[in-house]
C-alpha cells in the first residue's frame, strides 16, 4: 500500500521547525561575576582527545565557562583532563581499569567539580568514587540515571537527547512511499545504549515493530554485509551509533570512513542521530550535538560554582535541538526536501571522499 505523509508526520515536522528555529549562532550571555575567584575542574572523558564528539563537548564547556568568568588564559580556570579511551568496550567492566586510573588522577588533582563525559565514564567513575561530597556533573549519558546508581545527592547532569521518532518522521517525509526501515547500531557500550534507547522509543510510537528492524553489529565486515543485504529489504536506514565499529584486527574504524562507505554503497538513504554523521554524509536528522551538550554542562557547573547544590539542579537534556541536512546526500539518493526544512535546518554541503571498494 502506498504510504502518504500523514497529518501526524506533518505535525511532528512542523514541531521540529518551531523547536529548532533558524540555525543561528548562540548569542553569548552577559558575563556574571563568579562566586569563586578560581575554579578547579576535572574532566573525565570516555574516549580520546581526537574523538570528534569529545572535542565538541570540551569546546562547549570551555567557551561557556569563559563567558561565565572562568578562563584558563587568566588563571581563573584550571582544567585537568583524563581520556579513558574505551570507545571499543562492549561490556562496562572493560572500562573499569581506565576508570580507576581516572579516579587516581582525580584524587591527586583535588578539583572543586568533576565532569564525567560519556556512558562509560559516567557509569564507572561515579559509583566507584569514594567521596560523596564532591560535586559530579555527567553528560553524554543515555538512560535512566537511577538504573545505574547515579541518583545521588552530589550528582547532577545532562542526559544525551536522542530523537529517533522525530528523525524517522523526517525520513518518511524525504523518502516517498517508504514502508520499512532498519535501525542500526554498533556493539560498544555507548552504541548498545543508544540503540536500545532508540528502539524502545520507536516501539512506543507509530513507527514501531511492524515497520522496524533492529540490528546491533560489532565488526566492520558484518556491518557492510548487513547494510548491503538488509538494505535490500528496507526503504531507509537509521544510524543510532556507528563510532564503535572495529576491523578484523580489533582497531576502531574511523567514523568518517564508515559514513563515506555508506554514502557510496548503501542501497537506501541513511539517516542518523548525531550531527557528525550528517556533516560527513548521512542525509539528516534531529541530532545530538556535542557542543550543545558541553554548553549545557558548563551552565550547570556555573550554577554549582555559584553555590547551588547538585541535588537542587534537575537533570535535563541540552537546551537546544539541532535539525541537520546534508544536501549532497539528498542528491545521492534522489530525495525531495520538504519545503519547510531549509527554514529551520542547519544545511551541510560536504560530500564524503570516494571509497575504493566494498
Amino acid at each position: 500500500m502506498k504510504r502518504h505523509l500523514r497529518l501526524l508526520e506533518w505535525f511532528i515536522l512542523l514541531t521540529l521547525v518551531v523547536a529548532c528555529g533558524p540555525a543561528q549562532p548562540t548569542v553569548p550571555s552577559p558575563t556574571p561575576i563568579p562566586a569563586r575567584d578560581k575554579l578547579r575542574l576535572f574532566l573525565a572523558d570516555s574516549y580520546t582527545q581526537e574523538d570528534p564528539w569529545s572535542q565538541q563537548v570540551r569546546t562547549g564547556i570551555l567557551e561557556t565557562l569563559g563567558r561565565g568568568g572562568y578562563a584558563t588564559v587568566d588563571g581563573t580556570l584550571e582544567v585537568e583532563t583524563f581520556y579513558m579511551d574505551v570507545r571499543k568496550a562492549t561490556m562496562i567492566d572493560e572500562a573499569k581499569p581506565a576508570a580507576l586510573q581516572a579516579i587516581e588522577r582525580l584524587a591527586e588533582f583535588e578539583p572543586d567539580i568533576v565532569i564525567v563525559s560519556g556512558d562509560e565514564a559516567t557509569r564507572t567513575i561515579i559509583p566507584l568514587y569514594f567521596d560523596p561530597t564532591l560535586p559530579f556533573v555527567f553528560c553524554g549519558f543515555v538512560g535512566e540515571p537511577s538504573s545505574y546508581g547515579l541518583d545521588l545527592p552530589n550528582v547532577t547532569g545532562v542526559v544525551e537527547a536522542l530523537h529517533p521518532v522525530q528523525t524517522v518522521a523526517l525520513a518518511y517525509a524525504f523518502v516517498e512511499d517508504a514502508q520499512r526501515y532498519l535501525l542500526l547500531s554498533d556493539g560498544s557500550v555507548s552504541g548498545r545504549a543508544r540503540g536500545l534507547s532508540s528502539y524502545l522509543a520507536l516501539g512506543q510510537s507509530e513507527y514501531g515493530v511492524s515497520t522496524l528492524s533492529f540490528e546491533v553489529v560489532r565488526d566492520w565486515s558484518n556491518w557492510r554485509k548487513t547494510v548491503l543485504t538488509e538494505g535490500q529489504e528496507v526503504d531507509f536506514i537509521l544510524l543510532a551509533s556507528y563510532q564503535g565499529i572495529v576491523d578484523d584486527a580489533g582497531r576502531l574504524v574511523n567514523e568518517r570512513d564508515v559514513i563515506a562507505w555508506m554514502f557510496a554503497y548503501s542501497p537506501v538513504p541513511v539517516f542518523a542521530l548525531s550531527n557528525y554523521a550528517i556533516v560527513n554524509g548521512a542525509v539528516g536528522g534531529l541530532v545530538s550535538y556535542g557542543y550543545e551538550e558541553g554548553v549545557s554542562v558548563a551552565e550547570v557547573v556555573l550554577r554549582l560554582a555559584a553555590g547551588e547544590r547538585p541535588a537542587d539542579i534537575p537533570i535535563t537534556g541540552p537546551a537546544r535541538n539541532l535539525l541537520a541536512i546534508n544536501l549532497p546526500s539528498t542528491r545521492r539518493w534522489d530525495l525531495r526536501i520538504p519545503i519547510m526544512f531549509p527554514i529551520a535546518a542547519r544545511i551541510y554541503g560536504t560530500e564524503p571522499a570516494a571509497q575504493g571498494g566494498q
